[in-house]
């Protein structure tokens, strides 16, 4: 079984990180992420 991991810039409300568990990913900051480009900003972020 793998882990998708989602790269989201934090800080991340809990609501956000709720849903994100809830669809079976394991939530990482994004300045970790080796592939920069695909990193997703937290909703409502401006």
């Amino acid at each position: 079984m793998s882990t998708k991991i989602k790269y989201v810039k934090h800080p991340i409300s809990r609501d956000e990180k709720k849903k994100l568990r809830e669809q079976g990913f394991k939530i990482v900051d994004a300045r970790f992420d080796p592939k920069p480009e695909k990193a997703e900003a937290p909703k409502g972020d401006k």
